[in-house]
């Protein structure tokens, strides 16, 4: 999505994000993966830079501003949908 909304794409490790429901996670077929900035707010592509820096050339962080993310990034739902058809793609399933 980064790219295609003009911002820069970390080379960070992927996290599980599970979507929750009532403050409850509901289960791992609800889940995205999301690098360490966007998950929790709390690592830095830009190591030197803190969190505002990071933000305005990689995005919100889900941790750290979640209205904002779900602005930019789209709801649990979008998410979910986006990254599934993506990895459809990869498996060449149509």
């Amino acid at each position: 999505i980064n790219r295609q909304i003009g911002l820069k794409v970390t080379r960070m490790v992927l996290e599980h994000h599970h979507h929750t429901s009532a403050g409850r996670r509901i289960g791992h077929d609800h889940s995205v993966e999301l690098c360490r900035h966007h998950h929790q707010g709390d690592k830095f592509p830009m190591i030197d830079a803190g969190y505002k820096a990071n933000a305005s050339v990689y995005g919100p962080s889900y941790g750290k501003e979640p209205a904002r993310f779900r602005l930019v990034y789209g709801t649990d739902v979008e998410l979910l949908e986006f990254q599934n058809a993506l990895l459809a793609q990869v498996a060449g399933v149509s």
